[in-house]
């Protein structure tokens, strides 16, 4: 079903493994004692093990309205469309375009190279021809059932899934979070609640592991009055406790605007974790239910790269089942 509007994907990617990119990462993190620590940098923060071929590939099979496919990268390619054309007619594959950070960050090249994914997701609507509306995905989150225009936006609006979260009750939660080897960690909550403080709001649309629908007008039109808090969220080339979610604030200020639709984001989508001292049988009990949920059309794989190679290969005949990847 074609969409009465453009609509495109973009998509955040890195190969951490890379030796260039290694280099890159150790040069600039030195002298600077939170890195190795998994939220601020840690290596799973940059591990890729094939998740990006499966999260294009859904959206090829399950989004047909895509316009156009953009990845995001540092000097680097994924070669989708070699994985693509294994599996799909090209008439079935829509364009694909590699987009390098000095594209987003021309004009600030300063804050070059960036290790952030906080700082990447701020500068994403200025990739050139995008479209106002397009959804924007982290290469572990793809599609697992058919899709339609709608799940994405309605009558133009965005759909943000999630639920509403009192910014006191995050504020509360940060204050007594334990330290851990002198270091409290910096969690995907706290970068929204940021969100919530900029905005001087009191609750904040807590978004889920999601793809999430934006607004392109809604960033560039913010940030063009307030040039200082852009500065702000990029200068850092690796996250900071005082970065702000751009997801988040954009939903923020769309519910003003008109441009933002909120879903609630239960049983709508399938989380997979590598929770420590889990049950042996986590991921197969955990894929089973993801099966049995017909609502879901939404799977995140949160650092697939932490797995056992047997959990994963379980993982991955899961995800090559739900595309019909024989």
């Amino acid at each position: 079903m074609a969409a009465d509007f453009p609509i495109d994907l973009v998509v955040t990617w890195v190969d951490g493994s890379d030796l260039r990119h290694k280099a890159k990462r150790k040069k600039f993190s030195e002298g600077n004692g939170d890195v190795h620590f998994d939220d601020i940098g840690g290596e799973t923060r940059f591990k890729s093990v094939g998740e990006i071929y499966y999260c294009v590939a859904s959206y090829v099979k399950f989004a047909p309205y895509i316009r156009k496919i953009f990845i995001v990268t540092d000097a680097q390619d994924p070669k989708v469309e070699d994985f693509l054309k294994q599996y799909f007619h090209e008439d079935q594959i829509p364009e694909i375009e590699i987009v390098d950070h000095r594209v987003i960050f021309k004009g600030y090249e300063s804050f070059l190279p960036v290790f952030n994914s906080l700082a990447i997701e701020t500068m994403l609507w200025r990739i050139p021809d995008l479209s106002e509306h397009y959804i924007y995905s982290n290469d572990d989150v793809m599609l697992v059932r058919p899709t339609t225009v709608e799940d994405f936006f309605v009558d133009g609006k965005a759909n943000a899934y999630g639920y509403w979260h009192m910014a006191w009750t995050a504020r509360f939660l940060r204050k007594i979070r334990r330290r851990r080897d002198n270091h409290k960690n910096f969690s995907f909550r706290d970068s929204m609640l940021n969100s919530a403080i900029l905005c001087k709001a009191a609750k904040f649309y807590k978004i889920a592991h999601t793809p999430h629908a934006m607004r392109k007008s809604v960033l560039m039109k913010y940030f063009a009055e307030h040039p200082d808090h852009l500065i702000s969220n990029i200068s850092h080339r690796f996250r900071h406790p005082s970065q702000y979610n751009p997801q988040v604030l954009s939903y923020q200020i769309g519910l003003d605007k008109g441009k933002t639709h909120t879903l609630d984001s239960r049983g709508r989508f399938n989380y997979l974790y590598p929770k420590p001292s889990r049950p042996s049988d986590y991921v197969e009990t955990a894929i089973t239910n993801f099966e049995e949920n017909e609502n879901a059309k939404f799977l995140c794989v949160n650092s697939l790269d932490q797995n056992t190679s047997s959990e994963r290969k379980i993982i991955e005949r899961y995800i090559r089942r739900c595309l019909s990847l024989s």
